[in-house]
């Protein structure tokens, strides 16, 4: 083999850098919102639960 002529180094994909401020300030509005309307949903859910037992007719 002729080494005076090597192959170019295979070129590296840069490091992904973090996503901007506006990517991640949306990712984390949208978990907030998610956030709570599971938290309102589990009360909604809970409640319904508690009404539904107490009118259990008696036998």
């Amino acid at each position: 083999m002729d080494d005076s002529n090597p192959a170019p180094p295979p070129s590296l994909d840069p490091v992904p850098t973090e996503p901007p401020s506006h990517v991640k300030a949306a990712a984390g509005a949208r978990a907030q919102r998610l956030a709570a309307a599971l938290r309102d949903n589990l009360k909604r859910r809970k409640a319904a639960g508690r009404a539904a037992r107490t009118v259990k007719p008696s036998n």
